[in-house]
């Protein structure tokens, strides 16, 4: 599609300076004076999306059904990532002592470090894809500790459709690449689409934290 404009939504009041433009450093968010916001995007890729801002999403995460995870960072949207498993095998070199994931709404894929893209090509290797979609139900899940909390991301969440593959439907891919970067809490990564499309996930300036 198209757009006119990339918005960043950083936390912090004040934007980097090499990064200001004109006389004002405030940043977008602190111009409009939104304290939250959270994005809303539906399982299928074809279904349109929202981001919602306002006081709203404050009443949303003092319910049971949100966990708050504080921010790693003083500039970005990051967490700690402690603790990485396929299924039943616990990576523990990934993420010793540990990682720094973004969470990323500007990111169409999920970006691992490549120990853990090495771990899903053992049950996929590369060889064996396009994936058949009906077979992804056998695949294990991905389970992160962020912030203290398990945190499950199904196949379904890191596989995604691709009907431009020869045989047309029914063609799955991984939505994740492996990326080696390091960051001052570890090896990087960035949960993109694919996992705020399995988790609402509010953006709180006021921690700053997310739920």
């Amino acid at each position: 599609g198209q757009f006119s404009v990339i918005a960043g939504l950083c936390y912090p009041k004040h934007v980097p300076a090499e990064f200001a433009v004109g006389t004002s450093d405030a940043t977008l968010v602190d111009r409009l004076s939104i304290e939250s916001f959270a994005f809303c995007l539906p399982s299928a890729s074809s279904s349109p999306g929202f981001l919602t801002v306002g006081p709203l999403q404050a009443l949303l995460t003092s319910s049971d059904h949100f966990l708050a995870v504080p921010v790693a960072t003083k500039s970005h949207w990051a967490v700690h990532v402690d603790n990485v498993a396929f299924g039943f095998t616990s990576l523990d070199d990934v993420c010793n002592p540990s990682c720094a994931a973004l969470i990323d709404s500007g990111s169409s894929m999920l970006l691992v470090p490549p120990a853990v893209m090495a771990a899903f090509e053992r049950y996929v290797p590369a060889a064996a894809l396009p994936f058949r979609c009906e077979g992804i139900s056998k695949l294990p899940d991905l389970v992160l500790k962020i912030g203290g909390h398990r945190i499950v991301l199904p196949p379904t969440a890191y596989m995604v459709e691709d009907a431009s593959y020869p045989g047309g439907a029914g063609a799955c891919l991984p939505a994740m690449r492996a990326v080696d970067r390091p960051s001052g809490l570890g090896p990087l990564w960035s949960l993109g689409i694919p996992f705020l499309r399995q988790y609402y996930t509010v953006f709180d300036r006021s921690g700053p934290r997310l739920h």
